[in-house]
């Protein structure tokens, strides 16, 4: 558990697993600090160092109440990896978390060995900036445990909330009970930034080895954009994940951790 120092911005972070080996850096998305990787990290820090930051906004980062964009994120991370002397990772990002991991790659291609894109989008989609737009309004205006009860049908599919409301229940006492709670500016100012995202006209100079996966039952982040994704990106792996939605980390972690190892054992062959 430490800070990083970038500029005015002090960013938390924590690592796991060996100390040895290009590490994974782990991104998430809307509204959530790193806490919410619990369910990869006894995966993936076994085989892989893993650097877990709070993106700026939430969790233990500072939180300005100015403009933030993806682009400043990925900067963020940068200065994460610049802290830690980090020459090269592998980037691991889920919705918002892949908005910065693109970004990332865009600005720096020679610091990322290679990316996954799980649960996002290119850009542009005017269906996405709608749901954004309703998910802004909401959080002006309910309390957090009314927020909650709105939104997550658009995070959990209909199969989830038939055969797992103990998911759903454990997600929203967790997030409720989060020490160290995301302020409304916080998640007004990341939501202004996933809804300026757009990487389309860009992504097609990207290099590295890249997974897309989606779920098929993602609302927030449909099938289709996860397919447009990867369109753009030359060489890019589609993968689908069935029955599951937009968290598709928490709904189906087994099948999720299993992609995410596959493909870094893949690229991390000689």
């Amino acid at each position: 558990m430490a800070f990083a120092q970038i500029g005015s911005l002090r960013l938390y972070y924590e690592r796991h697993g060996p100390t040895h080996g290009t590490p994974v850096v782990l991104l998430m998305g809307l509204g959530v600090d790193g806490s919410g990787w619990a369910l990869q990290l006894g995966a993936l820090a076994p085989v892989d160092p893993c650097i877990v930051p709070d993106n700026r906004g939430v969790g233990r980062s500072d939180a300005p109440d100015v403009p933030y964009t993806n682009c400043d994120m990925a900067g963020d991370v940068l200065g994460v990896l610049d802290a830690l002397a980090v020459p090269r990772a592998h980037l691991l990002g889920l919705s918002m978390g892949g908005a910065i991991a693109q970004e990332v790659t865009l600005v720096a291609p020679t610091r990322v060995a290679s990316l996954q894109l799980h649960a996002t989008w290119a850009g542009g989609d005017p269906y996405l900036q709608a749901v954004i737009a309703g998910a802004r309004l909401a959080r002006r205006h309910l309390e957090p445990e009314a927020f909650l009860q709105v939104f997550l049908p658009w995070v959990f599919s209909a199969e989830t909330y038939a055969r797992r409301p103990d998911l759903i229940a454990s997600v929203t006492r967790q997030t409720l009970a989060n020490p160290y709670p995301q302020s409304l500016h916080g998640y007004l100012r990341q939501a202004e930034a996933v809804a300026g995202h757009d990487a389309r006209a860009r992504l097609p100079a990207i290099r590295c080895p890249t997974l897309v996966t989606v779920g098929t039952e993602d609302l927030l982040t449909p099938p289709r954009l996860g397919r447009e994704l990867a369109a753009l990106i030359p060489g890019a792996r589609y993968a689908v994940i069935e029955g599951v939605g937009h968290g598709v980390n928490w709904e189906a972690p087994e099948a999720f951790n299993r992609r995410c190892l596959e493909f870094l054992a893949s690229v991390e062959s000689p």
